[in-house]
């Protein structure tokens, strides 16, 4: 059995990914524009296709992807500005801590 199909690291990271899901849901709630939000939810969140946004969207594959880019790109400042972020060595955020001081000041 691999390090990453074990019971205890598999339930650990499932209980990271639903503390940074509810992190994200309130943070997209309030702060993020309308695309953004709408760009992550669907596809980070809820698994739609790049290529099932655009057609839903009325958008081209690249512009899609544009858009997810951007949504992305806007969410890690944000997380970054709010939590200590540390990143794997893909440049995924692979945990965070909240700040208590500074960044968003919530």
């Amino acid at each position: 059995m691999s390090a990453l199909t074990r019971p205890c690291v598999l339930a650990a990271w499932e209980r990271s990914e639903a503390e940074l899901r509810r992190f994200l849901r309130h943070r997209l709630g309030g702060e993020a524009e309308a695309d953004d939000r709408l760009a992550i939810t669907l596809c980070d969140l809820q698994g739609l296709t790049q290529q099932a946004l655009a057609e839903r969207l009325g958008l081209s594959l690249a512009g899609a992807k544009s858009r997810v880019q951007r949504a992305r790109a806007r969410l890690r400042a944000r997380l970054v500005a709010a939590c200590q972020v540390q990143f794997d060595e893909t440049g995924r955020v692979c945990c965070h801590t909240p700040r208590t001081t500074g960044g968003d000041g919530s």
